[in-house]
C-alpha cells in the first residue's frame, strides 16, 4: 500500500524457501511492506510492518528480520 494514497491498493507476492521475494512495476513512492506468516499456534498470527522507498525503474532491497519461534511477543 502507498502511503498517501486516497484508494488504498496492494500487490502480493510469495517468498521463496530463502526468503526472497520480487514485486515488479511499483511506481515511485513509499511503501507499507506488510510481511506475514504462520506460527506453530494457529492463534498467533505474525506480522511485520515497514516502510520503504521506491523508485521506479531501480531495485530497491529490504532487509526484514521476522520471527518465526511461535512465542507469544512480551508487552
Amino acid at each position: 500500500v502507498r502511503t498517501g494514497d486516497s484508494t488504498p491498493h496492494g500487490a502480493f507476492t510469495q517468498a521463496d524457501a530463502r526468503g526472497h521475494f520480487i514485486l515488479d512495476g511499483l511506481s515511485t513512492g513509499v511503501y507499507d511492506l506488510f510481511i506475514m506468516g504462520a506460527s506453530s499456534d494457529p492463534r498467533v498470527r505474525r506480522q511485520v510492518r515497514q516502510q520503504v522507498s521506491v523508485t521506479s525503474g531501480t531495485t530497491t532491497e529490504v532487509t526484514v528480520t521476522f520471527d518465526t519461534s511461535g512465542k507469544s511477543p512480551q508487552p
